[in-house]
């Protein structure tokens, strides 16, 4: 429910977003793809890839990709995170994470 209120703010406000269900999918959808402005993870993401490690991947990849890790539950320290990795808890206002596609 989370994930579908922010898709609908982001889209609402004129930002094309690709959703996945858990960490794999994402993935699958970032290496297939041409590109992403943006990826917004959940630390705590379902499937064999979890939000930090997603981040990591992205990160290790290359490109000009900007990382928005969230978490309600977990706090991971600046080390965990990959370089220029902004980390959000939630709650968060969805104003912050529309700066952060436009930035």
């Amino acid at each position: 429910m989370v994930r579908m209120a922010l898709v609908d703010f982001l889209e609402d406000n004129g930002i094309t977003v690709h959703e996945a269900a858990s960490g794999d999918d994402a993935w699958d959808m970032i290496e297939r793809g041409t590109g992403y402005d943006v990826v917004y993870t959940d630390v705590n993401m379902p499937g064999g890839i979890d939000g930090l490690d997603l981040a990591q991947k992205v990160a290790r990849r290359g490109g000009q990709t900007r990382i928005v890790i969230l978490s309600g539950r977990q706090h991971p320290g600046r080390d965990a995170l990959p370089p220029g990795a902004v980390f959000l808890v939630k709650p968060y206002r969805y104003e912050e994470l529309l700066a952060l596609a436009a930035a």
